[in-house]
């Protein structure tokens, strides 16, 4: 081996328990396995091809995410772990980074007397830039620190990597620098990357793809330069337990914290000199050191931990408990005013919290929940005057667990974005069916009282997502009683997206009665039903259609039932439910606050409500589906927007309007549509 060039010590290293006693006994196996690999060309660049034969390092990630579940409890989905795709990460990675760094190039300049504001970075070709300006930059993108909390395989990273050295070149090129992608990348590794993640294997790929990336770089074998250490930037661990500040620290180590101190700021020097340490034997006693000093530490501060929260025997997750000011020292140095200045993540999604986490969390109500765990977690990692991007659980929208940690959002930043992708015709994910909701919070600040904006329940992926629309939803909550803009109570956020839907939320709300007000207990009522769950279609019946759990019985006021059973199967009572409810269920509790005029106001349109209301129901009769008991609800969409021509007149609708709601969704929900799957 003497002619292989020494590249980094840890490249070889073991990292998994009893890695050097893993054999595969079969040959046979072996040999077909080695075989249909070199059916391949294999590429250290990362950059799309399009030769089917060439694979690129992102394949590590995508074989990590997809088996890393099957490898976990049997082959349960127990880690939550899936592979986000390249344009999401960098849809997501660019939407963060550039808005924050424009923020800070956009103040740079103002000192320097430009005064006009770039809006995207590509302007920065548009101006006469004084250099100085520049350096500033180059010195505040230098400082940058960058988390991902739960970094998988390190796609986010990766994707980080290629924006701020993209930006970077840039930079180096207008002020006519030498240019060595090599330096510039490992540069961003050092000093901007951070990630933390509690499955040993994922670590390893996430160092092993950020090496990848310099490797690309490199035209000429002998030009290769060592790789650096980076097993203090991306760190295994569990993200959501143990101490996040500073000063908790200090008020349980009062008397021992300035000899704890002054060993982190020795540490401190030592890691930074490890991470471009280019001399093998060097760099393993570094290695040694600072893992003996470090365990030193944490071995003392774990022991505190367990008091505090009354542990006597810890789990497989909670015995690496992650201490954020021990960990990343250099990050939060001595102040709790410090921390992450971008925080980017697809954290797992699902109740997978142990008894033992659930019982040591503290911030957050929803432990059933680990992505809203993660995210209240990372709010607190991120600095003030910081940006956090999350893809996450849709539930983040519509979910009343979750009002307090949009209360949280609020208060924190400045403004959050929420742009939600439903799972049908939106597949963020190859392999999961999973509603999505993108979350771009911007600008944190304690004393915030923010602003959060929401694009509509897209049913399918627009060509360019910087082009979703969004509107500013505080004023339009839905609450137990009514609309609201109070985040303090329990609430469902809507998802608003197009500005014409403000407009038809304003019409409802000019109504003081609810459908509730015309649900009645008693025998006064007539017998009505409805299905409980929808999906492409909400409906209500006259009659049983069928039995099924799904089926539910109601009782209407008589006077008003015609009424009922137009506006719970019209085009607008779905899109109400699109707006507030998770795009499946129909949640009674939307159900019951849609608004409605006074009786004396729906008795001047009876004869109208009878007609529309015949004839659906005539009409879905007359598409029933026996065999698989469902209704073909799309060949009766003539007949449903008959009931939104009625409803035109008793909420004083424009044209407008009526056109959007009959249309809303027309994708899935159209009288042209065939062999869609029903969901009724």
């Amino acid at each position: 081996y003497i002619k292989i060039p020494y590249l980094n010590g840890g490249l070889f290293r073991e990292n998994v328990n009893r890695e050097i006693e893993y054999n595969i006994e079969n040959n046979e196996i072996l040999e077909e396995i080695i075989n249909f690999l070199e059916e391949y060309d294999f590429t250290v660049s990362e950059k799309e091809n399009n030769n089917k034969k060439e694979i690129n390092p992102d394949i590590l990630g995508y074989i990590y995410e997809n088996t890393v579940n099957k490898l976990t409890s049997g082959g349960k989905k127990e880690l939550g772990a899936y592979y986000t795709p390249d344009y999401i990460t960098m849809y997501i990675v660019e939407k963060t980074l550039e808005q924050y760094i424009l923020k800070k190039f956009n103040t740079i300049l103002k000192n320097y007397g430009l005064n006009e504001e770039l809006k995207k970075i590509d302007d920065i070709n548009k101006f006469i830039i004084p250099k100085d300006a520049l350096e500033n930059l180059l010195d505040e993108i230098n400082s940058l620190k960058i988390l991902d909390p739960a970094v998988g395989s390190g796609h986010f990273l990766i994707s980080a990597l290629k924006y701020l050295s993209n930006i970077k070149l840039r930079i180096y090129k207008y002020l006519d620098l030498e240019i060595n992608l090599f330096k510039i990348k490992m540069e961003i590794i050092i000093n901007n990357l951070y990630g933390v993640d509690i499955d040993g294997t994922a670590i390893e790929l996430a160092k092993l793809r950020l090496w990848l990336s310099l490797i690309e770089e490199v035209e000429k074998k002998e030009d290769i330069d060592i790789l650096p250490n980076i097993e203090y930037n991306i760190v295994q661990g569990n993200s959501l337990i143990g101490y996040i500040d500073i000063n908790t620290i200090k008020t349980i180590f009062t008397s021992d914290y300035e000899e704890i101190n002054n060993k982190l700021e020795n540490l401190k020097q030592k890691i930074k000199n490890y991470k471009t340490n280019s001399n093998i034997n060097e760099s393993e006693r570094l290695k040694k050191e600072i893992e003996k000093e470090l365990n030193e530490i944490k071995n003392k501060i774990n022991e505190s931990f367990k008091t505090k929260y009354n542990i006597d025997c810890l789990d497989a997750n909670t015995e690496i408990m992650f201490h954020w000011p021990i960990e990343f020292y250099e990050i939060f140095l001595k102040s709790n005013d410090n921390g992450f200045d971008i925080i980017i993540s697809n954290p797992p999604y699902g109740n997978l919290l142990t008894p033992t986490e659930k019982k040591i969390i503290d911030y957050s109500d929803n432990k059933n929940e680990i992505a809203d765990v993660f995210l209240n977690r990372c709010i607190k990692l991120n600095k003030n005057g910081g940006y956090l991007s999350f893809i996450m659980t849709f539930a983040i929208t519509f979910s009343k667990d979750f009002s307090k940690t949009r209360l949280n959002l609020k208060n924190k930043y400045e403004k959050t974005e929420i742009y939600t992708f439903d799972r049908d015709k939106c597949y963020i994910f190859n392999d999961m069916s999973q509603s999505v909701s993108i979350i771009v919070a911007i600008n944190k600040n304690e004393n915030n009282n923010g602003n959060i904006f929401t694009s509509r329940f897209l049913r399918s992926l627009p060509e360019d997502l910087k082009k979703i629309n969004i509107q500013l939803s505080n004023d339009w909550l839905l609450t137990e009683n009514g609309f609201s803009s109070n985040f303090k109570q329990k609430h469902r956020l809507p998802k608003i997206g197009e500005e014409i839907i403000l407009k038809i939320l304003s019409k409802l709300k000019n109504y003081n009665l609810k459908l509730k007000d015309i649900i009645v207990e008693n025998n006064n009522g007539n017998l009505l039903w409805i299905r409980i769950s929808g999906n492409y279609w909400y409906n209500a019946w006259d009659w049983k259609p069928y039995e099924s759990s799904k089926i539910k019985n109601i009782k209407i006021k008589k006077e008003i039932e015609d009424f009922f059973l137009v506006v719970v199967n019209s085009n607008l009572f779905y899109l109400f439910m699109r707006v507030y409810g998770d795009g499946r269920d129909m949640n009674f509790d939307i159900l019951e606050q849609f608004p409605i005029p006074d009786v004396n106001v729906i008795e001047n349109y009876k004869d109208m409500l009878l007609k529309a209301k015949n004839e659906l129901m005539e009409c879905l009769k007359n598409n029933f589906d026996k065999e698989r008991n469902r209704f073909i609800s799309n060949k009766c969409k003539p007949k449903i927007d008959n009931c939104d021509i009625v409803l035109k007149n008793i909420y004083n609708l424009t044209e407008e309007e009526l056109d959007y709601i009959i249309n809303y969704d027309s994708e899935i929900r159209s009288s042209n549509i065939k062999n869609i799957e029903e969901s009724n």
